[in-house]
């Protein structure tokens, strides 16, 4: 049992086997061989014991995938991803990706993962939904903004709470977040088919308010100091006043609770999209909003 930071690559190889059958079964052979390092760096850092903790549930979690689908469908769609994952981010990306699936498989008759649309591109599932077909895309990001980078002794660069006046961004210095996640998730409606029910399910992590900066994302900055954002409105500098975002319908604030239950805390719709999201399919997000009840 790993009571410490794991170094050694048999000691981590040994524990995946031993502790994540199910993980460890998709895992190609090459990757069984030598465990590719974003499991150590997502094992590793302090505190090591959570990383263990989520791992474990994500191996339950793949086991209800194979349980539903079979195991050639899930070695089909992820085996190539969790065999190749290179830093603690892509692998805590696709952990969620996996969480997601899970918590749709308990709402959804079908589900299909990562359909592809009309332009050969795929999302990560397909579902249905109180009678509607609905579309989803996880997307996970980290602020690694009060991170020191390379070398140790640089220092942490200033970043804009807003767009600066100049347009332009003087030296040693970073954009808000909000303009840092816009760019990140600018191309994310080309993954979904056109005119249907597509959902972005967001996951971020920030020192920062992270409602306030998803809300500038989508709805513009301004939507941070006017109140609660108006529905009907967003502002020109806000992804959903973009032409093509209107391909999405809504966007999700997630959250992974630590027994890997997926949270949907706050759900914006798109006051411009091609297809709104109906009520029957928001009586579901809505039902995921709540977190659960302690024992």
């Amino acid at each position: 049992m790993l009571t410490k930071q794991i170094t050694d690559k048999n000691e981590l190889s040994d524990w995946i086997k031993s502790t994540c059958p199910s993980l460890w079964s998709l895992l190609n052979a090459k990757a069984q061989t030598h465990i590719p390092s974003g499991y150590g760096e997502y094992l590793s850092p302090l505190p090591a014991k959570r990383g263990r903790r989520y791992l474990r549930v994500a191996d339950q979690q793949l086991q209800t995938l194979i349980d539903v689908f079979a195991f050639s469908t899930i070695a089909r769609e992820y085996r190539r991803d969790l065999s190749g994952v290179v830093t603690r981010t892509q692998l805590a990306e696709l952990l969620c990706e996996i969480a997601t699936c899970v918590a749709f498989c308990k709402h959804s008759p079908t589900l299909l993962l990562r359909p592809k649309n009309e332009r050969g591109k795929a999302c990560d599932f397909r579902c249905l939904l109180n009678g509607f077909d609905v579309f989803g895309e996880i997307k996970r990001y980290d602020d690694n903004w009060f991170l020191r980078t390379e070398p140790p002794q640089q220092n942490i660069r200033s970043r804009f709470l807003t767009r600066p006046i100049s347009g332009t961004l003087p030296p040693d210095t970073r954009w808000p977040r909000y303009m840092e996640l816009q760019s990140k998730l600018l191309d994310v409606p080309q993954q979904f088919p056109d005119r249907t029910i597509n959902i972005v399910f967001i996951f971020h992590s920030s020192l920062e308010d992270n409602d306030r900066i998803l809300r500038q994302a989508l709805f513009g900055e301004h939507s941070a100091f006017s109140g609660p954002v108006n529905n009907d409105f967003s502002a020109e500098d806000g992804l959903f006043s973009r032409e093509d975002w209107r391909n999405v319908s809504a966007c999700c604030y997630s959250l992974l609770l630590e027994d890997g239950q997926l949270v949907c805390s706050v759900i914006w719709d798109n006051p411009r999209a091609h297809v709104p999201v109906p009520e029957e399919v928001h009586s579901v997000l809505k039902s995921l909003r709540r977190f659960p009840s302690p024992a």
